[in-house]
């Protein structure tokens, strides 16, 4: 699995790198100048990887630090133990794109979380969390809903009781009054009077039928509602649970979060406490702080689990279901969702797959003189040089047990025959002599203490020289130089040998400043040794660190503006190095100056400016597909705007050349000046050196769009324009895919036979017009 791009944010003078692609050979090199940030992208790189930070490197806005990688596994058929547990989607995402994104954040505490990102993959986790969320929400609103109209219910019972005897008391009074009017009615012996009371005594039957069936209507009403209630108990109690069970939930959490910061709080404060006594009591107070934050924490999981069922199962009971199978129903329902991951449970996962980041520190463990054997029996990390030792014992293929063995004549053999091994080793990295044929070895060897170490006498110990064929010394008798490149050495080599089952991700901030040129030139073949377990992302000043001919490895960084302590850092990517200042490209300019002096690079004649990167890149795969002869020498500029510079530069050389320009707005501009520049010299014979291409905009133009996709970009797509505008219209890294498809063709895997007759034609017409004009030039 490959790191292939990077994205940092808030730390130190990097507000926003943007996302930032490695070279695909395993080998980036920062380069830029002091104060430009290139530590800071180390460091921060470094910290995604161990998930701790510091305050320096907070920004003045106290804007918490936001780091980003991308990986792409090796194999498009990956698969993670444990991802079935991820939403469904999800992994599907991952390797349809071909790879997934980490991203570790940090809070005001300094603590961080790693989670699974990308824009579409974050969309699925949330959909997962609305989901959840609107369930909750609906759950809640059911739970006050029922306990509404239960209530609802209890108050028209109440308020029927209440009608209902009111009325029978009406009823009463009715019936008392009708007895009173019918006596009256037999008494009376005047008809006229006697039919008033009649008829005021059928206007009482009338109300007291009314008030019957009033009565009866409520009582049949107040009959329902007492039934619904009874059934409606159990959901009404069930939803009072819920709401309250929500309610301590909510009340837990605040508690753990006032917890969590108390907690922050009395750890940020330890470091600042100045007597022990003090820092004794922050300690236990911090011990305590703890305990209570783990003990609410648990809490809270439990409430939440509970919380989460109750309202599944609420949620079922109101449509109907039996409590009894709601509650199962329910436990299985929240089962399957907590079994699903959260993206930064998700991003906990696939962190375990990464390749480990390892930041080499310069001297951080030098080789010792001496170590005792008790020492790195009980790894006594704290001794002088322990670490350099065990690197040295790894890379020798030794383990601790190997000086247990009791025939000493046997032993010192062994360790004889392994000195000489890892010399051999080391001399195929470290080409320094001491004079023509002097060169270094490395020496270990097993003594034990005499008499003038009465403490330790009889007791065994390692002891280990830098011998040269006059002399040999300990390590600390050797120069810096040379002790910097054997730590160096040692932990490279074991680095690769303890991880060689697993890609590693190694971070070195300027390695080699204390060696001679060819030394430095040493440190680049080990990387180039490495490379393929290894990737390597190192800062340098240093021109004898960098391939001119693999500038794809290259970002540069700089500040983006004249106040360098207060601007902000930028990175440019090989395809804009263009963009980035003189000074910040110096290391590739001294390098090109210092190729030109050794007649290296360019050529004395047959020499092709091409505007950048990129074109170097695809113009060399097709010469090595085409196997063009006589051989052409490519040289790439900066961005069309270096392509002046080149023409002065080699033109004061006396070098003979040509230039290749393709038909795009950036060029018109280079054109124009080319040609005014040129004129001034003898237009006849200058102007025969320009070869503009007005056929196509770019070197990838120059490539079918059947032979673009299948070499280039490797997709079955739909490009119904030119390749370049494909390319622009999906921001595709320009140098990263030219890089890869010029490495193909210079191994032989991509050949003539295996491209179209379109490509053929136009390769032979670009190769046939530069051959005319490095005749015109004097080539030949």
């Amino acid at each position: 699995m490959r790191l292939t791009q990077f994205r940092i944010r808030h730390f130190r003078s990097i507000v926003d790198s943007g996302w930032n692609n490695l070279s695909p050979d395993n080998i980036t090199a920062l380069i830029g100048q002091n104060e430009s940030g290139k530590t800071s992208v180390l460091e921060a790189l470094h910290c995604f990887q161990k998930g701790t930070i510091s305050e320096d490197v907070l920004r003045s806005d106290l804007s918490m630090p936001i780091v980003s990688c991308r990986f792409m596994p090796d194999d498009d058929n990956f698969d993670f133990e444990g991802t079935g547990s991820l939403p469904p989607g999800v992994l599907d995402l991952i390797k349809m794109k071909g790879s997934f994104i980490l991203e570790r954040t940090w809070t005001s505490d300094q603590s961080s979380t790693v989670q699974l990102s990308g824009n579409e993959i974050t969309d699925v986790f949330m959909q997962i969390e609305d989901a959840e969320k609107e369930l909750v929400i609906a759950a809640l609103a059911g739970a006050e809903e029922v306990i509404k109209q239960f209530a609802d219910k209890e108050k028209e019972i109440g308020e029927l009781q209440t009608r209902i005897t009111n009325q029978r008391k009406e009823t009463e009074a009715a019936e008392a009054k009708l007895n009173l009017l019918n006596k009256q009615i037999k008494r009376s012996k005047d008809p006229s009077a006697g039919e008033v009371t009649r008829r005021n005594a059928e206007k009482v039957k009338e109300k007291l039928a009314s008030l019957a069936q009033n009565i009866s209507d409520k009582e049949n009403r107040l009959s329902d509602l007492r039934l619904k209630i009874a059934e409606e108990e159990l959901i009404n109690n069930y939803s009072k649970e819920c709401l309250t069970l929500h309610g301590n939930l909510e009340r837990e959490i605040a508690g753990m979060e006032k917890a969590h910061s108390v907690m922050a709080d009395i750890e940020q404060s330890i470091p600042f406490l100045k007597e022990e006594m003090e820092k004794k009591a922050g300690e236990a107070r911090l011990f305590n702080a703890k305990e209570e934050y783990i003990k609410i924490s648990r809490n809270v999981e439990l409430l939440r689990e509970k919380t989460a069922i109750r309202l599944r199962a609420l949620a079922k009971i109101i449509d109907q279901a039996e409590p009894e199978t709601a509650e199962e129903e329910a436990a299985d329902d929240y089962k399957s969702f907590s079994s699903m991951l959260t993206c930064e449970e998700a991003g906990d996962l696939f962190f375990e797959y990464i390749p480990p980041f390892e930041f080499f520190e310069d001297f951080s463990s030098l080789l010792p003189n001496r170590i005792d054997l008790e020492d790195i029996f009980e790894d006594n990390a704290r001794i002088e040089g322990y670490k350099a030792v065990r690197n040295f014992l790894l890379v020798a293929g030794l383990d601790p047990g190997f000086f247990r063995q009791t025939n000493n004549r046997i032993l010192k053999q062994k360790i004889e025959n392994l000195n000489n091994e890892v010399t051999v080793d080391f001399q195929e990295y470290w080409r320094q002599s001491l004079g023509k044929t002097n060169k270094i070895r490395i020496h270990f060897e097993l003594e034990h203490y005499d008499i003038s170490n009465p403490d330790k006498m009889g007791r065994p110990y390692l002891e280990f020289w830098i011998k040269d064929r006059h002399e040999r010394l300990y390590p600390k008798q050797r120069s810096r130089g040379v002790r910097w490149f054997l730590s160096f050495y040692l932990e490279l080599k074991a680095f690769a040998r303890k991880n060689h089952t697993r890609n590693r991700i190694l971070l070195i901030d300027e390695p080699g400043l204390s060696l001679h040129a060819r030394a430095q030139e040493d440190v680049l073949k080990v990387f180039e040794d490495i490379k393929e377990n290894i990737q390597i992302i190192y800062s340098t000043h240093s021109p004898h660190l960098i391939d001119t001919g693999k500038l794809y490895r290259l970002l540069a960084v700089q500040r983006s503006g004249e106040d360098r302590e207060q601007s902000e850092t930028i990175i440019f990517d090989a395809s804009h190095l263009h963009s980035a200042t003189s000074d910040t490209l110096s290391p590739v300019s001294s390098l090109l100056g210092a190729g030109i002096t050794r007649r290296e690079v360019p050529d004395r004649d047959r020499n092709i400016i091409v505007e950048d990167v990129t074109t170097f890149y695809y113009l060399s795969a097709f010469a090595a597909i085409t196997g063009h002869e006589p051989k052409m020498s490519f040289i790439p500029a900066v961005g069309p705007a270096g392509v002046s510079v080149l023409v002065n530069l080699l033109t004061g050389w006396g070098l003979d050349f040509a230039v290749l320009l393709f038909d795009n707005p950036d060029n018109s501009i280079t054109l124009e000046e080319l040609q005014s520049y040129l004129h001034n010299f003898d237009k006849d014979a200058n102007e025969s050196r320009l070869v503009y291409a007005t056929s196509f905009q770019t070197a990838e133009d120059l490539l079918s769009n059947l032979d673009f996709k299948k070499h280039i970009i490797r997709k079955r797509v739909g490009i119904s324009g030119t390749n370049s505008a494909y390319i622009a219209d999906n921001n595709i890294s320009r140098p990263v895919i030219a890089a890869s498809f010029m490495q193909e063709a210079s191994a032989g895997t991509i050949t003539l036979k295996d491209i179209d007759e379109e490509t053929r034609d136009n390769l032979k017409a670009i190769f046939s017009s530069l051959e005319l004009k490095l005749r015109s030039a004097g080539g030949t």
